[in-house]
């Protein structure tokens, strides 16, 4: 099953499941993994679908129940600001401090960089 950015999905991480946000999409010979911002703020990187021995996972059925039960938070993506950092409730009035601008997590090099 292949999820786009922006969609909800139900995770499984140290045996609990979560509600993520997709944030970004890589694919490899022909396998796509995905970049997750989960509810609670945690972000998780290259998360494979069904693979039920990765210590995270996309869990595809129990994300089909969720959307036919109309499953929905306060998360989203917006291609100016970033993706929301946490499911904030409906009252609160987003601003910019309350978006992640880095979908995939990979942030520029600020200043000088000695190894």
């Amino acid at each position: 099953m292949k999820y786009n950015v922006g969609e909800l999905v139900v995770f499984r991480f140290d045996g609990v499941n979560q509600v993520g946000l997709i944030t970004n999409r890589r694919t490899k010979k022909g396998i796509s993994t995905y970049d997750i911002r989960s509810e609670k703020g945690s972000s998780y990187l290259i998360v494979p679908v069904d693979a039920k021995k990765s210590h995270f996972y996309i869990d595809s059925a129990l994300t089909s129940i969720f959307r036919a039960n109309d499953g929905k938070n306060n998360m989203r993506v917006d291609r100016a600001l970033g993706h929301t950092v946490a499911n904030y409730a409906s009252d609160i009035t987003l601003e910019d401090k309350h978006y992640e601008r880095n979908n995939d997590f990979v942030f520029k090099t600020i200043g000088a960089r000695s190894y």
